[in-house]
């Protein structure tokens, strides 16, 4: 926690904040996020880009953006925030979509097939965009969520988090307790993770580092002093929270802890034993009227790209409909109702796994989220 600033220079910071969150609010082109709630957001090809999302974090809170890949594993992404480029979300392990995490964010997060990543946000007002950097199917869905504090990511391990369910601890035997019986294990600090040590400082109640605090940690840049019980003594600047030393525990204090080296090693092993991709089946044209086509035999929706363009050629692809245009809509339909028949669904094109229904139904709704998203359905196809 920083020192408290003089009554001037405070209500000059937040007369600053109340400008910079108006002209954010002015923009039609940002779009304002809430707090510790998830929000999709849809990509097309590689280096199609995301519009500009604004967020507050309160002045007294570190925070971070959590942005995760989902239903279909195999795309990426670049994360810009406040005109800066943050870098590239994780790699993903796999290609494929019968992963049955379908739209959850959360359950997407614990596969390493999925490309995610936390990145920090300073306190106050922040606008950042997602770029998409791979997306082997030509588009997708997304998740971010703006949240309070620091995030620990359960796969990627790449975040510190102070653990103060079993209160101070005395030893290192207790410390290393504490962390198991939260899922981690006690941190090995490093200067090359150290911005993740103030984020986890910063987010922390139980820690209060003005003037001087400490934590108990296994390491320092990947010294254990013999095994001995380390305390961190950590001290708040104006901007940051500094390394007041290395010492041996002198005094109860919180344990400083992180993802589990063997969850992490555990998580690769079981996605690289799953990531091979069938290849695609060769593709019929069952129907065509004009540049629709329908496409089988009836497959996974992972191969629907590649199989337009094989049986149509370049310029094919899973057919985009336009709920504007009920002709077009209304020709698809009766183009997928002579191969599949009424009450069925194809694949269709969009910028998330998505069924033209063949029903009676307005051109607004023909096009849906499918009813079973590992079920093999024809493709409705077209060349522009």
């Amino acid at each position: 926690m920083s020192p408290a600033p003089r009554p001037f220079a405070l209500l000059l910071a937040l007369a600053l904040l109340a400008i910079t969150a108006g002209s954010v609010r002015a923009d039609d082109n940002i779009v304002q996020v809430p707090l510790e709630q998830w929000v999709d957001f849809g990509f097309g090809s590689a280096g199609t880009s995301t519009p500009t999302y604004a967020t507050t974090v309160p002045l007294d809170e570190a925070g971070y953006l959590l942005v995760t890949d989902a239903y279909c594993s195999g795309d990426r992404f670049t994360v810009n925030i406040n005109g800066q480029d943050k870098g590239l979300t994780s790699e993903p392990t796999s290609v494929r979509c019968d992963l049955s995490v379908g739209y959850d964010p959360d359950s997407a997060l614990t596969v390493s097939d999925f490309s995610h990543r936390a990145y920090p946000l300073a306190p106050g007002t922040s606008a950042f965009m997602i770029t998409a950097t791979a997306s082997p199917y030509g588009g997708g869905a997304g998740f971010f969520k703006v949240g309070k504090g620091v995030y620990v990511d359960p796969t990627l391990g790449s975040k510190f988090k102070v653990v103060t369910g079993a209160g101070k601890v005395n030893s290192k035997d207790a410390a290393i307790a504490a962390c198991q019986a939260a899922g981690l294990t006690l941190a090995d600090v490093t200067q090359a993770n150290w911005a993740d040590v103030v984020n986890a400082v910063r987010a922390s109640t139980a820690v209060n580092p003005n003037p001087l605090d400490a934590v108990v940690v296994n390491s320092w840049d990947g010294n254990d002093y013999g095994g001995v019980a380390l305390q961190l003594n950590v001290r708040a600047t104006s901007d940051t929270i500094t390394n007041a030393g290395i010492t041996l525990l002198n005094a109860p204090a919180y344990p400083l802890c992180q993802q589990a080296a063997t969850l992490k090693a555990a998580a690769a092993t079981n996605s690289s034993t799953t990531a091979a991709v069938a290849a695609p089946p060769t593709p019929q044209i069952a129907r065509k009227d004009g540049n629709l086509a329908v496409i089988g035999p009836a497959t996974h929706i992972k191969h629907a790209a590649a199989m337009c363009k094989q049986a149509l050629g370049d310029g094919a692809t899973p057919a985009v409909l336009d709920a504007s245009k009920p002709a077009e809509v209304m020709k698809a339909t009766a183009l997928a109702v002579s191969v599949v028949g009424v009450n069925k669904q194809v694949w269709v094109g969009g910028n998330r796994p998505s069924v033209l229904v063949t029903k009676a139904v307005a051109p607004g709704q023909a096009v849906t989220s499918p009813d079973n998203a590992g079920s093999d359905k024809y493709i409705l196809c077209k060349k522009t």
